[in-house]
């Protein structure tokens, strides 16, 4: 893992949050802008996926909910290459 940074507006309500995991790595073996399905964060190697990915997923979440984020369990998850972001102007590339 390369950072970890949120947008989304959450003073109009917490379920707006976002969460993005930016991970170290060739930026093709990633998807662009991946939020995993269910499917996908069952099985993430047999998508072609990061193995540790449901790992990641349940920390962000566990965190949020350990500090009392309403609804920590929906919180969207999102991943994408550290490298991509960066070449891409950095937080731009998330508009």
């Amino acid at each position: 893992m390369a950072g970890v940074l949120h947008y989304g507006a959450v003073d109009l309500d917490p379920e707006h949050l976002v969460v993005w995991v930016l991970l170290a790595g060739e930026p093709d073996a990633l998807p662009e802008w991946l939020f995993p399905t269910a499917a996908q964060l069952r099985d993430p190697g047999g998508h072609g996926l990061p193995a540790d990915l449901p790992a990641l997923v349940a920390v962000v979440r566990g965190a949020l909910a350990r500090h009392g984020w309403p609804a920590a369990d929906a919180v969207r998850v999102g991943f994408d290459s550290a490298e991509r972001v960066a070449r891409a102007g950095g937080f731009a590339y998330f508009r």
